[in-house]
């Protein structure tokens, strides 16, 4: 499976501020907050599996800012530990970001003095980038808690954290009769899988998960996949009979998942061959190579799904096409499919300290 690139954000330079507000019982000008942090690990549902993973965040980078998103001070661990700190810290500090496993991904850089948008901006690759290894990133959202029982000037606070990007999950691909439960001629009663590709994507997305660039096929030909986001089947998977319907999934695996950068909701692309229909006489069947069935629409419970989100498995038990769906070369919309997705949270693990 080729996966997707990730792209910049613009960098917002900002002046470290003497003026920043300090929280009551903070010490005193010249001294220093220690701030200690007990790391849980991020609970990520290996969803390529049959089972669920529980990975450890790995390369994690400690970044410290004041109220307004000024960098004041960063540390790095190169893997989880029982605690972490007491990091000594500037009086202004008052935000807690946190990024893990983006080393080999992203080159993080926090420069004292700059603003975290220059780290929110960062880009990184997919390429690289495991399920179980994804890119976690979060915030505290309430300031530090004064420690007193941990000494004098200790604090702690929480930071949630969660996957930067989105995934697309497809558990099976059937045909399924054009008039409801009835077979008529010309319905689609055998068919071999060459692909699955991912259309309409961002290309580039940064560590707070937005996208950049979109990435859309040239569709004034027959496109070539390999240059995309794709799974190719080689040999092509066939279909199995199942009752009225012809179905293929996952050899080996809960589903076929895919990494897409938040933003517009990606388009799918299914590249089909042998697919064979019954004639008008229903007695030899006629069978056509090359075909496509593009899924451009997305819904939950029968509302639309426009935007997807970071952090958050759209999973497709069925992309379900008829004949009427088929088309020798994508890009016709008449003949699109809708997905009904569900909805989840891939994960949200939280980092508590526990003094």
């Amino acid at each position: 499976m080729k996966k997707i690139l990730f792209g910049i954000m613009a960098v917002a330079m900002m002046a470290s501020c003497s003026s920043e507000e300090s929280v009551g019982g903070e010490p005193g000008t010249g001294e220093v907050k220690k701030v200690s942090i007990v790391v849980k690990n991020a609970a990520l549902t290996r969803a390529f599996a049959d089972a669920e993973d529980t990975p450890v965040a790995n390369n994690l980078k400690f970044i410290f800012t004041t109220s307004s998103g000024v960098i004041t001070e960063d540390f790095d661990e190169a893997s989880t530990k029982a605690s972490y700190g007491p990091y000594e810290v500037s009086t202004s500090a008052q935000k807690l970001y946190v990024v893990a496993n983006a080393q080999g991904v992203a080159e993080i850089t926090a420069t004292k003095g700059a603003n975290i948008s220059a780290v929110e901006g960062t880009l990184f690759s997919l390429e690289n980038q495991t399920i179980e290894g994804a890119i976690l990133y979060g915030s505290n959202t309430t300031a530090f808690e004064l420690d007193p029982d941990a000494g004098a000037n200790h604090y702690k606070t929480s930071v949630q954290i969660a996957p930067s990007v989105a995934r697309i999950q497809i558990a099976k691909v059937s045909s399924k009769p054009a008039q409801g439960d009835a077979i008529v001629a010309g319905d689609v009663k055998g068919f071999t899988l060459k692909g699955i590709y991912v259309d309409h994507y961002y290309q580039n997305a940064t560590i707070a998960g937005a996208g950049d660039t979109m990435i859309d096929l040239d569709w004034s030909t027959t496109p070539s996949f390999t240059d995309y986001m794709c799974t190719e089947f080689e040999p092509a998977t066939a279909g199995t009979p199942s009752g009225n319907f012809v179905e293929v999934v996952p050899e080996g695996h809960t589903y076929w998942d895919y990494a897409v950068a938040a933003g517009e909701a990606s388009h799918i692309v299914l590249h089909l061959e042998t697919v064979t229909r019954r004639n008008v006489l229903d007695t030899d069947d006629i069978t056509e190579n090359n075909q496509y069935v593009e899924v451009l629409t997305f819904n939950k419970s029968g509302d639309p799904v426009t935007n997807f989100e970071p952090g958050t498995i759209y999973r497709i038990s069925n992309i379900q096409f008829s004949t009427d769906n088929l088309t020798p070369q994508p890009g016709i919309k008449a003949k699109y499919v809708t997905a009904t997705v569900e909805v989840l949270q891939w994960n949200v693990e939280e980092i508590t300290p526990e003094l």
